[in-house]
């Protein structure tokens, strides 16, 4: 997976068989306006700033529809760390068609 200037409609991703969620947990900074990775979180490099990159749409080969939003972890001005959290569980060994990107206007 990738930020949305990677991603292409009809891209095939698949989750591999031995990843395990886990869990990035985001704080608002001293302004509100900003988030970074939390002092607790599991992944990212603790105070980075996080940004909602853009909400995309996958289908299963099973005609499954899953959503999800993409978060770029970015340090110095470049991409570090690229996250999908999903709205439902993803299955493993299963190839997901991308279907729609929608890039968040925030």
């Amino acid at each position: 997976m990738s930020h949305k200037t990677d991603l292409y409609l009809e891209d095939i991703h698949r989750l591999k068989a031995k990843a395990q969620p886990t869990r990035l947990t985001l704080q608002a900074d001293a302004s509100g306006q900003r988030l970074r990775v939390a002092p607790h979180s599991a992944i990212g490099a603790i105070g980075a700033a996080v940004y909602l990159d853009c909400k995309i749409t996958l289908m299963s080969d099973v005609g499954q529809t899953f959503g999800a939003l993409i978060f770029v972890e970015v340090e110095l001005g470049k991409i570090k760390q690229v996250y999908l959290s999903g709205f439902c569980a993803m299955r493993p060994d299963t190839d997901y068609r991308l279907l729609a990107l929608s890039p968040m206007l925030i």
